[in-house]
């Protein structure tokens, strides 16, 4: 039996006759290339494969031709990650963070952030 792995969503733009492709995973969600990773985020190819060798960021789908792809999850993951670095984190305790928020109850997208804050600052009431 033969099984799609992805599905793709096609848009038309007739004012330019040009196509845009969106890769999709099973339940519809769109999936994103490294390339087009870099593209919307400042971050390089070098460093997506770096978090995947210490386990901070692994791709949703790696194919067997070794392409990474990532869905909207891991980018806001992604994200994050970036958010935290910024705010002097090491990559040590930005996984200690998202490891702990990870074994949590499911929270709500819409209460995700603030979560995520409510976590930060609990961590560096911990360091002090």
């Amino acid at each position: 039996m033969f099984q799609l792995d992805f599905h793709v969503n096609v848009n038309v733009n007739n004012n330019n006759n040009r196509y845009k492709i969106r890769m999709m995973d099973e339940e519809l969600n769109p999936i994103y290339s490294i390339g087009e990773i870099i593209n919307r985020v400042n971050v390089s190819r070098r460093t997506l494969h770096y978090y995947d060798q210490i386990e901070l960021l692994k791709p949703t789908k790696v194919k067997d031709s070794g392409y990474r792809y990532y869905d909207t999850k891991a980018l806001i993951k992604l994200q994050t990650i970036l958010a935290l670095k910024s705010m002097d984190y090491t990559l040590d305790q930005i996984k200690e963070l998202l490891d702990k928020s990870e074994k949590a109850a499911p929270i709500k997208p819409e209460d995700a952030w603030i979560h995520s804050l409510s976590e930060q600052k609990k961590f560096c009431i911990k360091q002090d």
